[in-house]
């Protein structure tokens, strides 16, 4: 059975799932005049969202909507890492207390590194073209630094960074990632598999096969008469 004390346990990684709004049941503000047991219910509650990070947002006739304080925008760049083996090793990291997704990324599995500049980490990002194939934007950052795209990581994504290619970090133990250098990074995410490139084959075989069929077979009739 679920049980909300859990939520108290892995709050950050809920705050990884970059949820904004939450609708709940309205939660009373004000617990006067409310048994002893129902005062404790709510309070239990206001506290649970209080430190997943929620905030009461709007109140309905019979629900309420949160909204996170903690939300983070689905790209932005960091000037920090920390090297883990696996998954393992970025979840303790992530149930940590003093994990900010915000300060630093954990990368899996990666011999990325960064030079270190005594100087505070400056970016932008522009020009966002979202497509389910294929992402580009463009970050001016003042040093080398790793942009973060809050989509998950998968076997397939590649990424181009200045027409060149990259490589692509899993970070954060779901998310993808890549190096950036001092200046302006042209970033292309794109997703190219094998079996994807089968299925243009297979494809464009049927097409062809079907216009060699129809030309055979008119050939033969025109043959016939």
């Amino acid at each position: 059975m679920f049980n909300p004390q859990t939520l108290f346990d892995k709050k950050n990684r809920l705050k990884l799932l970059n949820v904004r709004y939450l609708i709940t049941p309205k939660i009373p503000a004000d617990t006067t005049g409310y048994p002893k047991s129902t005062q404790d219910m709510i309070l239990f509650y206001q506290a649970l969202f209080r430190n997943m990070g929620f905030e009461p947002y709007f109140y309905g006739k019979d629900y309420m909507l949160h909204i996170s304080k903690d939300f983070l925008p689905r790209f932005f760049v960091v000037d920090s890492f920390v090297k883990v083996d696996d998954i393992n090793g970025a979840l303790s990291i992530i149930d940590g207390n003093d994990f900010n997704p915000r300060k630093y990324a954990i990368v899996e599995k990666s011999e990325v590194d960064l030079k270190k500049v005594d100087e505070s980490l400056a970016y932008r990002i522009d020009s966002i073209v979202y497509t389910p194939n294929k992402v580009s934007l463009v970050v001016k950052t003042n040093k080398e630094s790793i942009l973060l795209m809050l989509d998950q990581y998968y076997k397939g994504w590649n990424v181009k960074v200045n027409e060149k290619s990259s490589k692509l970090l899993k970070v954060d133990g779901i998310f993808r990632g890549v190096k950036l250098t001092n200046g302006v990074n042209r970033v292309v995410f794109y997703f190219s598999s094998t079996l994807q490139i089968l299925s243009a084959f297979i494809s464009l075989f049927g097409v062809i096969l079907v216009f060699l069929v129809f030309y055979v077979e008119r050939k033969v009739m025109l043959n016939k008469r």
